[in-house]
């Protein structure tokens, strides 16, 4: 639950990137988490949402708290993102409480 993530911080990176998406959800963001594969064969979880005719990325598992926040067209921002050294390569599937996409 939402109350054991933030209170004992154990959470894994889709933990945190679902509880950020529901958390937009609930403000009527049109949020969505975005499963991205990047390299050294890693699978990473990220949200994105628009706001005012702009891309948001957003990603809740930077070290020390850090919420790195990546705007603009979302395949510029997608081009620019990286997690733990690992550049990104391609979008694998999204999702949200309602819808799943498979790339």
């Amino acid at each position: 639950a939402a109350k054991e993530v933030l209170e004992l911080q154990a959470a894994d990176v889709f933990d945190k990137a679902i509880l950020l998406c529901s958390l937009l959800k609930s403000l009527d963001a049109q949020a969505r988490i975005l499963v991205l594969e990047l390299e050294n064969n890693l699978i990473h979880p990220v949200v994105v949402f628009q706001y005012s005719g702009r891309d948001y990325l957003l990603d809740a598992s930077q070290p020390d708290n850090a919420l790195t926040t990546f705007s603009g067209a979302l395949d510029e921002v997608l081009q620019a993102f990286s997690y733990d050294n690992a550049k990104y390569l391609k979008k694998a599937y999204e999702f949200d409480n309602e819808n799943y996409k498979e790339f």
